[in-house]
């Protein structure tokens, strides 16, 4: 039988304090991405070029992964 693996808590946080969370931390850059009211997704970087916006994306997704074995 497989393992069930929860990969994020109950529950959610408003965008607007996961922002000011991000912004008191002085993070030097971002990816930030999610749906808007509509249900669009958006997608906003500080990163100018693909790779380096994907290799952030890989060790966030890495990082989930290894929170949900925990």
């Amino acid at each position: 039988m497989a393992q069930v693996i929860k990969l994020v808590p109950a529950g959610t946080l408003p965008a607007k304090d996961v922002l000011a969370d991000a912004e008191s931390v002085g993070l030097t850059d971002a990816v930030v991405l999610g749906w808007d009211k509509a249900g669009n997704m958006y997608f906003k970087s500080s990163y100018a070029d693909g790779p380096n916006v994907l290799w952030l994306l890989e060790q966030a997704r890495d990082a989930v992964l290894e929170a949900g074995r925990e």
